[in-house]
């Protein structure tokens, strides 16, 4: 997991909307944003630098922390003073199914299905079937589609009796 941590130098900083895209680009490949102001925000004389400093909510390109760093926590801006909150990052686990549907296995893992494939990451949208059950064919698949295994003595596809897919499933992030 990777920490990413912009800086911001006076009332110059990158623009609201470009840094909030890559805040949002930076969370969803796993690690953690914290925004924070260089300095402790006061003057020579011991006076706060700034203005509009606050001491609760604050936002990056704007109103800054009086002390502290301006952190995002979930989707509000906070000053802290404490080391930063982890934000859980939801995981990705890919269970093999033999049958039933993706959206069934997902949902007993406390997730939900973003897909299916024969392919580990499951996401080529197939199942691995067969024809005529003596040789292996795929077919197109989704989160609902019915995986069904045909009865013993079969080919098998990539060493497992047909039918078999892997399902894409969001863990829940907040669940145990």
């Amino acid at each position: 997991m990777s920490v990413y941590i912009f800086m911001k130098f006076g009332h110059k900083s990158l623009g609201k909307s470009l840094l909030i895209a890559l805040m949002v680009v930076l969370l969803a490949s796993g690690g953690i944003v914290v925004v924070t102001q260089i300095g402790n925000n006061q003057d020579i004389r011991g006076r706060a630098a700034y203005a509009n400093c606050v001491s609760s909510l604050c936002s990056p390109s704007g109103n800054p922390c009086c002390s502290g760093s301006c952190v995002l926590i979930g989707h509000t801006y906070n000053c802290s003073t404490s080391t930063p909150a982890t934000i859980p990052i939801p995981k990705i686990q890919t269970p093999q199914i033999t049958s039933g549907t993706c959206q069934q296995k997902c949902l007993s893992i406390q997730g939900s299905c973003l897909g299916v494939g024969y392919d580990i990451d499951g996401t080529n949208n197939q199942i691995m079937s067969y024809g005529n059950y003596t040789s292996c064919a795929t077919r197109q698949g989704t989160c609902k589609s019915t995986i069904n295994r045909i009865p013993s003595g079969g080919v098998k596809c990539s060493g497992t009796l047909p039918e078999w897919t892997y399902c894409r499933c969001q863990k829940n992030p907040f669940a145990g």
